[in-house]
């Protein structure tokens, strides 16, 4: 005899005109995903653009030298009568015997006759009209160093000769990590694989990073077994320095607090000598720099509603989106950079002159992605991406930012 069947009973679910079983729709998902965040690596594409350079050791050096400086101040705080003849002076090193200053305030000119540390005599009053008559000079006057006026019978002068100057700086291992399951790797969702996405990501993260430390990296070498400042470092770990580093350290007279509102005539009196020291080999196409602005920075140029803005056509050079400014000095090509920004940086402007970065890296380890490096018995997908990065400044002076950069209300 057969066996009676099994009967499952199920409750008919009875609907009205409305959505019914909510298993049957159609999830309405756009196969892409939008990505906020606009660029945010500048300073690396002006550097890499300019200048690519490999080096043989995280630590990198460049040498520089300037010319003799022509200026120096008097230093005494009663001054000088019009017939004193020793005179002590900041740096009495900037001149030597047979050379005529000037002190700039006065118009004297004065001969100087010998040198010892920073006093100079000399002969006051040193032309046909003064004929030997000299004028008070006060503490602090400017003084600047004309050049040799040699006798018929002059000997060879003292040699001036300047001592060029070391930049040290380092290539710093920077890392990221993508880091899925096989199983996530293998399941079907809407929009780009998980693999690509998170590269894709990880990858603007990482130059992100390079960026921010190319602005505000301050350099270091912490080493193992040399009191290092990293109890736990096994090796060596090295830091970047950053623009802003070697800005308020080696060119602090190139910082400009604008105090909130500032006018053209500020800003131009600013830029002047960035454009009037710049060498011959740091000009490019002309008198040409770039300022990477931060919002507040950005909009003060606008604010001023002149005719001097308009598309820059380094544009394309760059992949950047830039406008030019005209100083009455030299051009500055202006990009907003979005790394600047937050409670102090968003009313900061840099000025850089490109031609004196690099975009340094350890030889064979530029940004480099490295597949397939999780353990072997796990079920997962781990790449990394790193580089051994860092920021080549040759000329530190050539440099300089604004802060506190603000539009009129």
């Amino acid at each position: 005899m057969p066996t009676a069947p099994t009967v499952i009973s199920r409750a008919v679910a009875v609907g009205g005109p409305g959505v019914g079983n909510t298993d049957r729709l159609v999830i309405q998902i756009e196969d892409k995903i939008w990505q906020y965040g606009p660029n945010l690596n500048p300073l690396i594409r002006i550097a890499n653009v300019t200048k690519k350079r490999s080096v043989g050791n995280q630590e990198f050096k460049v040498l520089n030298d300037k010319h003799l400086p022509r200026f120096t101040r008097i230093n005494n705080g009663a001054g000088y009568n019009t017939t004193d003849t020793s005179i002590v002076v900041d740096n009495g090193n900037y001149a030597v015997a047979q050379m005529v200053v000037e002190v700039t305030r006065t118009g004297e000119h004065m001969l100087v006759t010998a040198v010892s540390s920073n006093t100079w005599t000399v002969e006051r009053g040193y032309d046909t009209i003064a004929a030997g008559t000299g004028v008070a000079i006060v503490d602090n006057d400017e003084v600047r160093v004309l050049g040799l006026a040699g006798s018929e019978r002059s000997g060879a002068p003292t040699s001036q000769q300047t001592s060029p100057g070391t930049v040290t700086n380092y290539a710093q291992l920077l890392m990221r990590s993508i880091n899925l399951s096989e199983i996530r790797q293998h399941t079907e969702e809407y929009g780009p694989k998980e693999l690509e996405r998170q590269t894709k990501n990880t990858t603007y993260e990482f130059k992100v990073d390079t960026e921010l430390f190319f602005k505000f990296g301050k350099p270091l070498k912490d080493v193992e077994g040399s009191s290092p400042l990293d109890g736990s470092v096994a090796d060596t770990r090295y830091k970047t320095g950053g623009l802003k580093y070697w800005i308020d350290n080696y060119a602090s007279a190139n910082i400009l607090d604008a105090n909130s509102v500032i006018t053209q005539t500020a800003l131009w009196d600013f830029l002047a000598p960035l454009y009037e020291d710049m060498p011959e080999d740091a000009t490019g196409q002309g008198m040409e720099l770039m300022a990477l602005c931060g919002s507040k920075a950005f909009n003060a140029f606008h604010s001023w509603a002149v005719a001097r803005i308009e598309t820059s056509v380094e544009t394309k050079k760059y992949g950047l989106q830039l406008q030019t400014y005209q100083a009455p000095v030299g051009r500055l090509n202006l990009v907003q950079d979005y790394t600047l920004k937050g409670d102090e940086y968003a009313d900061y402007m840099f000025v850089v002159n490109p031609k004196d970065l690099e975009y340094v890296y350890l030889q064979g380890m530029d940004m480099t992605v490295k597949t397939n490096v999780q353990a072997n018995d796990v079920l997962e997908r781990k790449d990394m991406i790193y580089g051994v990065i860092g920021l080549g400044i040759k000329r530190p002076e050539l440099h300089g930012y604004i802060k506190n950069m603000q539009a009129a209300a």
